[in-house]
């Protein structure tokens, strides 16, 4: 791995590769059911409830059951590699079976309900990859990996909307967004493969048994204590983040019809929250290294929320104004996001930067419960 004085120049490259795989395959999935909103707001016609609040309901669902799965977790000692393989296999059959579903016709309620269903046992599989792979990146590899992770994520937030563009001129089609599933499932195989090469399954298992198990009660308070602005900051950033779906997915234009507006200002957000990543990764200067700028810097960010309630209020907005503040949205949340999680691992002796990463996970899962909560108020105010 990177930062091995040996390493060669192909395990340094095929490394960051896993990472950013990894990442990408367990954000893919989130990115497609965004991607797959304008098909499903179309079967759900005639039930105004259930399309006025589908994109709140499937993030609520999803993080209520990620943050219970990463409380269990997180007192259960375990391999972590084997831990990212099989919430890879939960989440690529569970892909498989929507896949399947897309060419079956169902009552509008029992759509909905299903898919619910189908988000809450991927949210299974993507909370214990999401524990493992941060507990390995933390512990074994450090910083520059975890950029990578972090890289991957936002790209897999990038093509699903590109995708959708590319068919936009005409209705998606439930066979588009058919293999728009299978397309995760693939992803999380060749996530598993890559995990699974002979140098990265060496390097993890020289670490394993270290920093598996729960640490005492009064360690976790000190190390929440040691992380408190990062901790806040990624709360706070990811519970004012998870606004954007419900302006993405709700606020049309008076120009663009909303099968490919809606895309459209997904992939603008994401290029924006992929620049902020990359920006940290490639230029490390502009990486917040003073964990109390972070607070406030988080805090921030949500006049982008205020403005743009206030563009939907005001009837169809000014596209190009519209699409600004959601490229800035996106940008200062990947800026943010990678600046917090860098300073969190610093705050935290190394010997803990396993369990670092899980509390990580945790306040993660605690912004996202709040965002998709909030955003149910963010609704109303539309």
């Amino acid at each position: 791995m990177a930062g091995s004085p040996c390493e060669s120049p192909s395990s340094f490259v095929m490394a960051h590769l896993a990472y950013a795989v990894i990442g990408a395959a367990y954000l893919w999935p989130w990115n497609v059911m965004l991607a797959a909103g304008p098909l499903v707001f179309k079967q759900l016609e005639g039930y105004p409830g259930l399309q006025a609040n589908y994109s709140s309901s499937v993030m609520t669902a999803n993080t209520v059951v990620n943050i219970v799965v990463t409380i269990y977790l997180a007192s259960r000692p375990t391999n972590f590699a084997n831990r990212v393989t099989y919430g890879l296999l939960v989440t690529g059959a569970v892909f498989l079976v929507l896949a399947l579903s897309c060419i079956i016709e169902l009552p509008p309620p029992v759509r909905f309900t299903l898919i619910l269903g189908f988000v809450a046992a991927n949210t299974i599989g993507v909370s214990v990859v999401q524990n493992g792979i941060l507990a390995i990146a933390q512990r074994i590899t450090g910083g520059a990996h975890m950029r990578s992770l972090l890289i991957g994520q936002s790209v897999a937030g990038v093509v699903p909307p590109i995708l959708s563009l590319a068919v936009g001129s005409t209705t998606i089609s439930p066979a588009f967004i058919g293999l728009l599933f299978l397309s995760a499932t693939a992803l999380a195989l060749l996530a598993i493969r890559l995990l699974r090469h002979d140098n990265m399954i060496e390097h993890i298992e020289l670490s394993q048994g270290e920093g598996q198990k729960l640490p005492p009660w009064d360690v976790l308070k000190r190390m929440n204590n040691d992380m408190y602005y990062p901790a806040l900051a990624i709360i706070l950033g990811f519970g004012i983040t998870l606004s954007y779906p419900v302006f993405a997915n709700n606020v049309s234009s008076s120009n663009t019809p909303l099968r490919i507006f809606a895309p459209l200002t997904h992939l603008v957000w994401n290029v924006g929250d992929l620049l902020g990543r990359v920006m940290c990764q490639y230029r490390p200067n502009l990486t917040i290294k003073s964990e109390k700028l972070l607070l406030p810097y988080a805090w921030s960010r949500g006049i982008f929320v205020i403005l743009l309630i206030f563009l939907a209020r005001a009837g169809n907005p000014v596209d190009l104004v519209y699409e600004l503040l959601q490229f800035l949205f996106g940008i200062t949340n990947g800026h943010l996001i990678t600046s917090a999680v860098s300073v969190a691992r610093d705050c935290v002796e190394e010997t803990l930067h396993s369990a670092a990463g899980g509390l990580i996970g945790f306040y993660i899962a605690v912004g996202l419960l709040l965002g998709s909560l909030g955003s149910f108020v963010t609704i109303s105010l539309l």
